[in-house]
């Protein structure tokens, strides 16, 4: 098991990266410090999209993918 089997879980579904999706991913990040997000198997034609999006998000960054999953942490305060 990897730490990132323990973190909380942000799941993206038919709906992909909606903006309630990425306010709580937002407010997640700022209570944990480190998430997870999956994203739906069945939107793999647009996971590279999404990726993006959440990489572009205000404070995340993303520390790794696994298949349909990534791994965000908090950007530091500069």
């Amino acid at each position: 098991m990897s730490i990132s089997d323990y973190l909380d879980t942000i799941n993206v579904g038919k709906n992909g990266l909606t903006e309630s999706v990425k306010k709580e991913i937002q407010s997640r990040l700022k209570a944990k410090g480190l998430i997870r997000i999956k994203v739906l198997k069945s939107k793999k034609s647009d996971f590279d999209k999404i990726l993006n999006e959440v990489s572009n998000l205000p404070k995340a960054e993303v520390i790794k993918t696994i298949g349909f999953t990534v791994v965000l942490k908090k950007k530091k305060s500069e």
